[in-house]
C-alpha cells in the first residue's frame, strides 16, 4: 500500500498524532479510506485467495502480489 492508501505510524505517539490529525481532515482521511479499500478489495478477493491457499496446500509457488 502507499501513503495514499493507508494511513501509517511509527510507534503510539505517532498513531496519537495521526488520530489527532486526521480527526480535523474527513475529506483527506475519506479520500485515504477509499482508496485503500479499493487496493485491499482488489489484492485480496475470495477468488485470489483460494487460488492461493489450493496453490500453496499443492506445493506450487504463489504469489497474492
Amino acid at each position: 500500500f502507499k501513503k495514499d492508501e493507508i494511513i501509517f505510524y511509527k510507534n503510539i505517539f505517532d498513531l496519537a498524532d495521526q488520530i489527532k490529525f486526521y480527526s480535523k481532515k474527513d475529506d483527506l482521511r475519506k479520500k485515504i479510506a477509499k482508496k485503500g479499500k479499493f487496493k485491499y478489495f482488489k489484492l485480496f478477493n475470495g477468488t485470489r485467495i483460494s487460488k492461493h491457499l489450493v496453490d500453496t496446500s499443492l506445493g506450487k509457488n504463489s504469489s497474492l502480489i
